[in-house]
């Protein structure tokens, strides 16, 4: 189990997230005198006034609270896209809103800021009647990145991927239902409920799956993200049983399609359950 550890402050960590995403991210933290100290003098006078005129809006936002003209927290009612260019910035994770003045407020203004930088721009054709400008759909444009990722990653590496998830998740049982069916297939279903205890099963074969989806991300970390999206379901990842007992990876619908066009192999997961805790571990290999 984790310990805590005092220290007199902290100079820089690491934060991973093992978490339910579908894929893991690490942030590098350092503490900022040691951050500031590698600045040359015009960069850390630039930085100080910035940080003077943050602090002047913080002041005046909190004086807008304070005397009633909106309130501390501004709920947004719209997303800062229009719904001509949802599509561009969903699929393109180097997408930027620019800050709008008039708005007061960040946005996509344009679809050259939020088109994906692998698709090709399209080309204006004029419609007639018989004749209208075709539209790339989303399966499209996914489809697009795939093959052309699948051209540069041939020299990646094996991908590594940890999970680790409270057995808890799955209690009480029968209130999970939907959840089980939407993302296990029949045959992990059963195998998960002959055990004598069906919700560290699940617990551990749900691990597993966001291990194996992290190893086959991790195996190229520089490609661009090829799934469907955090609220894709996760029955296309199949975890079952050998007759020997070790857990076997099937690989179906999109999954399969991710699989090969990062050109990898073979893939392996480990299953073990302590203190009500289901880890998983991965491993993706050409």
């Amino acid at each position: 189990p984790n310990k805590s550890q005092q220290v007199p402050f902290i100079k820089a960590a690491l934060l991973k997230s093992f978490g339910f995403g579908q894929a893991g991210a690490e942030i590098l933290v350092v503490h900022p005198n040691f951050l500031l100290a590698t600045l040359e003098q015009g960069a850390l006078d630039r930085y100080t006034r910035l940080r003077r005129t943050r602090e002047d809006n913080t002041y005046r936002y909190q004086e807008g609270v304070y005397s009633g003209k909106h309130g501390l927290v501004q709920v947004k009612s719209q997303p800062p896209y229009s719904e001509a260019l949802e599509e561009a910035v969903y699929l393109n994770p180097s997408a930027r809103a620019s800050f709008n003045k008039e708005a007061k407020t960040w946005l996509f203004s344009s679809a050259k800021s939020a088109a994906p930088a692998s698709m090709p721009e399209e080309r204006s054709v004029p419609a007639t009647s018989s004749q209208a400008k075709p539209k790339t759909s989303a399966q499209e444009r996914l489809e697009a990145t795939m093959k052309d990722s699948s051209k540069v990653l041939a020299t990646a590496g094996t991908g590594v991927g940890v999970d680790v998830e409270p057995v808890s998740t799955f209690q009480p049982l029968d209130e999970k239902d939907n959840f089980i069916e939407r993302n296990f297939t029949k045959a992990e279903q059963e195998l998960c409920r002959q055990g004598k205890d069906p919700a560290a099963n699940f617990a551990g074969r749900w691990a597993a799956k966001e291990a194996i989806l992290k190893a086959i991300s991790a195996s190229a970390p520089d490609s661009q993200n090829l799934w469907e999206g955090p609220s894709a379901p996760l029955d296309s990842i199949e975890v079952v049983g050998s007759s020997g007992g070790a857990p076997i990876v099937r690989l179906h619908g999109h999954s399969e399609k991710v699989f090969k066009t990062l050109g990898l192999k073979s893939i392996r997961v480990s299953i073990s359950h302590a203190d009500g805790l289901a880890v998983a571990q991965a491993i993706a290999e050409r």
